[in-house]
């Protein structure tokens, strides 16, 4: 039986390099007959200035040998923080067999 931990990091040093594209766009809401709710005007941007896309993740994982040729194993990637673009639990699972 064995236990593994980690602790993974992704550090955004250059807050410079935000890239923000000029304008806005206009979206009308509509319901289930087609009648518009509202308009909203939003401005056209893709990368938040207000924050930095720092990554902070911990992986956690498990291997259980049953037998000499069987190995069983799991792990887990967990979201620490709420930077990026990404999953906040990520499992996999695995079977390996030697013979």
């Amino acid at each position: 039986l064995t236990f593994a931990a980690e602790l993974l990091g992704e550090l955004d040093l250059d807050e410079n390099e935000a890239v923000n594209l000029d304008g806005t766009i206009e979206i009308t809401d509509f319901d289930a007959n087609d009648q518009p709710l509202g308009t909203r005007v939003l401005d056209v941007s893709n990368i938040p200035t207000s924050r930095t896309d720092h990554i902070l993740s911990g992986a956690f994982g498990v291997r259980l040998a049953p037998s000499e040729s069987i190995s069983l194993v799991g792990n887990v990637l967990v979201a620490l923080n709420d930077g990026g673009l990404r999953a906040d639990v990520i499992p996999t699972f695995g079977v390996t067999f030697t013979f």
